[in-house]
Parts: structure tokens; sequence; C-alpha cells
């Protein structure tokens, strides 16, 4: 009796020791040594796309519905269509953006209800989500009040840590990408006023939530040595974790290579993570056009070690159900980029050699 009992009582002690280890595993934050990030000692490169709502199939859902209880259920769905659709895809992160409206005040609890069923959905899919707070930037610009000075942010960062810092289904926060070039108007704000802007708001954010790792947000005009955007001084802020770009060139069917060049160049050279936060073209292109510009895109990123790459957008819009005739969504509609975009996040481990393992 006493033998039974010691058996089953290490059998019980060994299924407790693996099931502690495996949840472990998964309640880890994403880190960064060097130019590379980890969950664990596992190395992992963050390749996926941007959601925020568009066409369900049947209508609409602007990033209003976010803060809309009448339309929870709708917004439910497409999470729900749209986050395993992204597994299928091979992704393992998704970027939300867009979920602030401005007709809403920034401290609804609908809209955190979104954004927590989301990162439950992303988690149950194997995927990370990366929280864009420029969506609080053009918040405050629509109220007309200055976007970038830091005071504005204070309440909102302290909120927004303090909701998200213990959620381990969270990658990375992106605070402003885009942000106005200082050469090119003169009321757009001054390279020391965004320096100023980015040190303060980044080391608020980290004070609150020191989990999670901080980009300033992408930045645009990357090709262009003379637009006035101090990024090499704000990536190499203390609180700010990597070195973060939207890839546009300046012509539809262009590829930003001049900007994956300069930036990437210089992060790997810094030990800093360099961080493709959005790139994409319109699906008016064509899909076999388009497919080849994702390819070279992607092909960038492995030449420069990118810790991350994320296109614009995940969704169901394309140029039949568009009006504007706009759509830069990636779906299984649009079957030639959406398998480029497939075969690249399924590949995302191999495309580099070296990598331990690959996480979600």
């Amino acid at each position: 009796m006493n033998q039974r009992f010691s058996s089953l009582y290490r059998f019980v002690y060994l299924v407790t020791i693996i099931v502690v280890s495996q949840i472990g595993a998964r309640a880890q934050f994403i880190t960064k040594t060097g130019t590379h990030l980890y969950v664990g000692n596992h190395e992992i490169r963050l390749y996926g796309g941007t959601l925020y709502l568009t066409y369900d199939g049947k209508q609409y859902l602007t990033g209003g519905a976010f803060a809309s209880r009448s339309k929870a259920k709708e917004v439910d769905a497409y999470l729900q269509k749209w986050t395993a659709a992204a597994a299928k895809c091979h992704m393992n992160v998704l970027r939300v953006t867009d979920w602030l409206p401005t007709n809403s005040g920034w401290k609804n609890p609908e809209i955190y209800h979104q954004l927590d069923y989301l990162t439950k959905l992303d988690n149950q899919q194997h995927i990370y989500t990366e929280i864009d707070l420029s969506a609080f930037r053009n918040w405050l610009t629509a109220h007309h009040k200055d976007a970038y000075d830091a005071a504005n942010w204070r309440q909102f960062i302290r909120y927004i840590g303090v909701h998200f810092r213990d959620n381990t289904d969270i990658a990375m926060y992106g605070i402003a990408g885009e942000v106005p070039a200082p050469n090119y108007k003169a009321t757009n704000p001054t390279a020391e006023q965004l320096i100023a802007f980015f040190k303060a708001v980044s080391s608020e954010l980290h004070r609150f939530d020191p989990n999670h790792l901080i980009s300033s947000g992408g930045f645009i005009f990357m090709d262009d040595p003379h637009s006035g955007i101090p990024w090499r001084r704000i990536f190499s802020l203390p609180d700010i974790q990597l070195a973060a770009i939207h890839a546009y060139a300046g012509s539809p069917t262009g590829v930003a290579g001049s900007a994956y060049r300069r930036v990437g160049s210089w992060a790997n050279s810094k030990g800093i993570p360099f961080m493709v936060e959005e790139f994409g073209y319109h699906q008016n292109v064509g899909d076999g056009v388009r497919a080849g510009l994702f390819e070279a895109n992607y092909k960038y990123g492995k030449q420069y070690h990118a810790a991350g790459m994320i296109f614009w957008n995940w969704g169901g819009e394309t140029t039949e159900n568009d009006g504007s005739k706009t759509a830069m969504d990636v779906n299984p509609q649009t079957l030639l980029t959406y398998l480029t975009v497939s075969q690249n996040c399924e590949l995302r481990g191999l495309l580099y050699p070296g990598m331990s393992s690959l996480s979600k």
C-alpha cells in the first residue's frame, strides 16, 4: 500500500512539474538581447499583420465599433474570424490599431474589454498582440490637443501601463508612428520636441509597465536624410527598445530599400532589434505585382535581420467591396499575396540561420 502511494505520489509530482513548466513557458514576456527577441531562452521573430475593423463579409465595422456595446457581437465575431485566419496563415503577431474612436472617451471600458478579448483570442491561436498607441495620438489631434506634448499623455499612459502590464499575450507597444517630419512644415514639431516627447512617454510607460517592449512606433520618411526626424537619437533612448520603421516608398509599386539600408544597418551595428512595423500596397496594383513587392520586403527584412515584419493590413476588404477602391487588405481573396505572406510567416525561423527555436 505504501509502495502504491509512493508511486502515485511520484506520478502526481511529475505531472505537476510538467504542467507548471508548460504554464511558465507560455506565461513569459518577450525580451530582447542585442538585436534579437526572446521568449525565455527561445528566439522569436514577430511575423504578422495589422488588424483594425474593416469589412466583415456583410458590413463595414469602423474603429468606433470597439467602443460600442451595441456592436459587441459583431466586433467579437470579426476578431474571432480574423485571429483564427491569421493562425492558418502562420502569423505569430497581430498589431491592433485605430481602436480608439474620436467620439468616445479614451477610458471607455468597452474599448478595453474588446482589447482584452483580442489578446485572449490571440493567445488561443498562439499569436502575440502589439498595442499601437497612435490611436491615442490621433484622438488628441481630433480633440485639438497637442499630440506631442507628453503632459497630455500622462493619465492615459498610467492607465494603459497598469491595465496591460501583467498580460503575457502582449508583445510590445508602439507609441506614435509616422511622426511629422520637422523639416517638412514649420508647424510640425521640432526634432528636440520629438526627442523630449518620446523620452518622457517611454519613460512613463516603462515606469507603469516594466514588462513589455516599447517601440516609438514605426517612422516613415526614413529614405530621406533631410526629413529632420532625429531617429537615431530616439531609437537610442533608454526606454525605446527597438528601431522601428514603416517601409513605404514614394511610388505605388516602390520598395523602401534605402529605409531598410539606413535604419536596418544602423540598428544592426548598434545591437538594437530592427522592426518593420508596417509595409503594404494597394490591391489595385494587381495581385501578382503585389505578391512580388511583399516578397521584396521580406527579403530586405532577412538581409537586415529584422526581428519583426508586420504588414498593412489583415482583413476582408477588397477592391470589390471597397467603394473607394483603395483596399490594402491581405486575405485569401488576394491569393498570391496571401500565399507570399503565409510562406514567409511559416518560414520565419528558417530564414535566419542560428535561431534556437520558434515560439508561438
